[in-house]
């Protein structure tokens, strides 16, 4: 892999409106998104390696390091999926292809998924008996409320192709294209699989999210950072024009032109909360008999002022505290 497509598919993450505004947030998925991708990069390093042949970390990996990478990838796998069990739709079609193909199934299974499995669920088990103070299974109970008992419907549901039709496009934007360039020209129908197989499975449950696919939206951008650099191989009639633009260069600005407002405003302005406005929300019965009950400060510039009536009366008015002069 050149170091020019390298480039490029650090630029289409960055780029990505959404990976700009979803990335950085607190969010389990946005652990889930990165520990996915590290696992990914060494479970795929081991297996490459131990072919002797690569597309993807030829460079970077040998023979003898088929064994570590692997472990390292399961266990990465692992946390990803104590942390959202969901990560184990991702996990499912990775490992099974994988060990269809495998000399040694038993000895992968006992040597290395049980163990890590085990060590990992245990370590959480602790966690939570100490933070909950009773023995709860929270990837169990997790399962239990959004799969079984379809708890996620309460927040409410979309129809089965939202996330082919709307969901997945609105999060790639201007990058789609490109990607389904990337995807044709790179051929690796493995990591589109991967892709597809995500978004189809999470397209059976109601309640869809943007966030909840975010693991595979930097799998898709790689495959745009690949596009993009094979323009740069084209040797177009035009191309050399003077004056003119390449392919390349015309396809970077429609990126960053298409991209860049979007991330600034959904992460500067779009529903910013209180840092950036004086707010008043008053919903009441009646005004008679109105006391406050507390004065608390929540931001630095902020007095939030909270108060009730004996008919369920609720004031909350924000007003900027005056800034202390130096």
């Amino acid at each position: 892999m050149s170091a020019l497509t390298n480039c490029l598919q650090l630029f289409s993450q960055l780029v990505n409106w959404f990976m700009f505004f979803c990335i950085t947030r607190t969010l389990s998925n946005s652990l889930e998104t990165v520990l996915t991708v590290a696992g990914l990069y060494y479970w795929f390093a081991a297996i490459e390696s131990s072919k002797a042949t690569s597309i993807v970390s030829k460079q970077h990996a040998a023979c003898e390091q088929s064994i570590p990478s692997r472990k390292v990838a399961l266990l990465i796998a692992a946390l990803s999926c104590a942390i959202r069990p969901t990560s184990a739709v991702t996990w499912l079609y990775v490992g099974l292809l994988d060990f269809i193909q495998m000399k040694s199934k038993c000895r992968f299974i006992l040597l290395d998924v049980i163990p890590v499995g085990a060590i990992v669920l245990a370590v959480t088990t602790l966690l939570d008996w100490w933070m909950y103070g009773s023995w709860v299974i929270v990837p169990l109970n997790f399962l239990k409320f959004n799969l079984l008992s379809s708890g996620g419907d309460y927040y409410g549901t979309h129809v089965f192709h939202w996330y082919f039709t709307q969901g997945f496009p609105s999060m790639i934007w201007t990058f789609l294209p490109f990607a389904l360039c990337g995807i044709v020209k790179s051929q690796e129908w493995r990591l589109s699989g991967l892709i597809a197989w995500v978004l189809g499975v999470y397209s059976i449950l109601g309640h869809k999210e943007f966030r909840f696919v975010l693991p595979v939206l930097p799998l898709a951008l790689m495959f745009s950072g690949y596009c993009l650099a094979s323009m740069s191989q084209s040797k177009g009639k035009n191309q050399h024009r003077k004056g003119s633009l390449s392919r390349l260069q015309l396809s970077v600005i429609l990126l960053v032109i298409t991209n860049v407002p979007m991330a600034l405003y959904m992460s500067l302005f779009h529903q910013v909360g209180f840092p950036y406005f004086n707010v008043f929300v008053l919903l009441y019965a009646s005004m008679d008999h109105f006391c406050c009950l507390s004065i608390i400060s929540i931001y630095p510039i902020f007095n939030i002022h909270c108060g009730r009536g004996e008919q369920k009366t609720l004031c909350i008015i924000c007003q900027k505290k005056p800034m202390m002069e130096e």
